[in-house]
């Protein structure tokens, strides 16, 4: 079972002798995705003599810079896919940590021996699909995908009650038989019937909020709402 929890602010107003009239407003709560307490903020140095006018950054300023820390770091990290043993692809992403907004992109390797992958199909998952890549792969040794994270999607987070995490979905069609026959002195065509078989992955990364004010400009909704009393 699926929940879906959404965030209001109500705004109630009431004229003497008069009915109250109340408006939800909806909102979008972002979770940091981070302990940002533990972040030390370096004290500014100059000189005593003269006036101080050194301002603490915001929480906001400081969960912006720590997503941006984090998001930064990237390490190569390699993936085989094997069904009953065989080399199915494998598949090479640069980072798992991610934050709304940004793209996730990797590559897949097909050896393309024991076992043939036909097709290939990538998405971005949380509760809702967010982005499919799907590409055919009969005659592919080596392609790249590339999935958009929207900015106005909920990022991982989790409280005692709620986890919300995100994940790449990988699915294969691959078929231990040639695709291509042999017709003929030289004619080649390609296979009227194959045993085909999908294989699916999961793996799962970690989605952090982007910068509040980048995502308030993805929005469409209206910035204002107005009723009469």
């Amino acid at each position: 079972h699926f929940a879906k929890y959404l965030w209001y602010v109500s705004v109630a107003t009431q004229q003497v002798d008069a009915p109250i009239k109340m408006v939800q407003l909806p909102i979008k709560v972002l979770s940091v995705g981070i302990d940002v307490s533990a972040v030390k903020q370096s004290e500014p140095t100059g000189n005593p003599f003269l006036g101080n006018d050194f301002k603490s950054p915001s929480i906001v300023e400081i969960a912006v810079s720590r997503i941006e820390e984090v998001c930064s770091i990237r390490k190569q990290r390699f993936y085989e896919i094997k069904s009953g043993g065989r080399l199915i692809a494998a598949v090479v992403i640069f980072r798992n940590v991610f934050k709304l907004g940004d793209d996730v992109v990797g590559r897949f390797e097909f050896p393309q021996e024991e076992v043939q992958c036909l097709q290939a199909l990538v998405r971005a998952e949380s509760v809702h699909v967010f982005g499919t890549e799907h590409m055919v792969t009969a005659f592919v040794r080596e392609t790249h995908f590339k999935l958009q994270l929207p900015m106005n999607a909920v990022p991982s987070f989790t409280t005692e009650s709620v986890k919300v995490r995100w994940r790449l979905r990988f699915e294969f069609v691959t078929t231990p038989q040639k695709v291509m026959e042999q017709k003929g002195d030289r004619l080649q065509t390609l296979a009227d019937d194959l045993d085909i078989e999908t294989m699916k992955w999961d793996l799962p990364i970690s989605v952090l909020s982007c910068n509040p004010f980048n995502a308030g400009l993805s929005t469409l909704q209206p910035s204002t709402t107005s009723f009469g009393i």
